[in-house]
């Protein structure tokens, strides 16, 4: 009986410690970024992806603003991500429901949520991976189940992959 009430604590703590992660580390996203204007520009993967070769280019701290949909933070800096040669194109691409990932052909993933509207880059904290995790379960488990009833599962690519 000990044992059992330990392990109920245990899983208790670590709920609780997931949860704080979560909350704590979640973007606060700004309005601004989700007016008509941007809800318009970025209203697909791809239409974010174009925007995001053009930062690979530039390092423009506005344009990284309006891709993760929020002013960077006194202690934030642009991300230190380095291309050669042409700007690397999408070798693939997913949707699952409010989440994109497309893979460029230089092997780089770049992860996208749809929220309020628009595609925005996803941040890459404990509330990303924790947010992952579960999308990853959750997908593990419709596929299964698919495959359980005879169905396909799809995965969507890039045209040039087709």
């Amino acid at each position: 009986m000990k044992i059992v009430l330990i392990a109920v604590l245990v899983l208790l703590v670590i709920g609780i410690v997931v949860v704080f992660l979560f909350v704590s580390s979640s973007p606060k996203f700004e309005p601004e970024f989700f007016e008509y204007s941007y809800i318009n520009k970025y209203s697909s993967p791809v239409n974010l992806y174009e925007s995001y070769v053009q930062f690979l280019k530039t390092k423009n701290q506005k344009l990284w603003e309006e891709m993760i949909g929020r002013k960077l933070k006194e202690n934030e800096k642009l991300p230190e991500i380095r291309y050669r040669g042409l700007p690397p194109s999408i070798q693939e691409y997913k949707i699952e429901r409010e989440h994109a990932t497309i893979v460029t052909d230089d092997g780089e993933r770049i992860e996208m949520d749809f929220l309020k509207g628009r595609w925005v880059l996803s941040q890459k904290n404990s509330s990303f991976y924790i947010r992952k995790f579960f999308r990853s379960l959750k997908s593990s488990i419709e596929d299964l189940t698919k495959k359980l009833k005879g169905e396909k599962t799809e995965k969507i690519v890039a045209p040039s992959q087709r």
